[in-house]
């Protein structure tokens, strides 16, 4: 319980964009993990129609989260920014003690966003090696499958 009232307390030191950041966590990982799962259970039985039907879905799938975990540290360089604004703001009213607590609460928001910011997008980065890892494997299946077929083909010609 301890945990969650310590969570609570860096969300809200946080300031309003944790809000969008959780927001792009949960679409980065949803498609993250869709795709992983969808690249792993694939049965191949027909290439071809898996080219030309299912890879342009996993590379618009690709590109949408290439976006958005480049979004994710942006999003917490924004919240620096802000940040930043309400220390420069807590300087600018010295008002004895309560401008302290201004810049301290800024210096937190922009700490806290970038750190959210970096630990959506890192592990991220590795799970979209990964797929894009497995989708340069089919590509090489595809391509090897198709030479095959060529092949293949050419040597009927010839025959016949």
């Amino acid at each position: 319980m301890e945990i969650l009232n310590e969570l609570q307390k860096i969300w809200i030191s946080g300031g309003v964009l944790m809000w969008p950041l959780l927001f792009v966590a949960i679409l980065i990982y949803s498609t993250a993990f869709d795709l992983l799962i969808f690249l792993k259970e694939q049965f191949i039985a027909d290439p071809f129609e898996f080219e030309f039907e299912r890879m342009p879905y996993i590379s618009r799938r690709t590109q949408f989260l290439q976006i958005l975990v480049g979004a994710a540290p942006l999003i917490g360089l924004l919240g620096t920014v802000m940040g930043m604004l309400t220390t420069f703001s807590g300087l600018g009213s010295s008002q004895g003690g309560n401008s302290i607590d201004l810049v301290a609460l800024g210096i937190s928001e922009a700490l806290i966003t970038t750190e959210t910011g970096l630990l959506i997008a890192i592990p991220a980065l590795f799970m979209l090696m990964l797929i894009d890892n497995r989708q340069r494997e089919l590509s090489i299946y595809f391509k090897r499958s198709r030479e095959v077929v060529s092949l293949n083909s050419e040597k009927n010609v010839s025959a016949s």
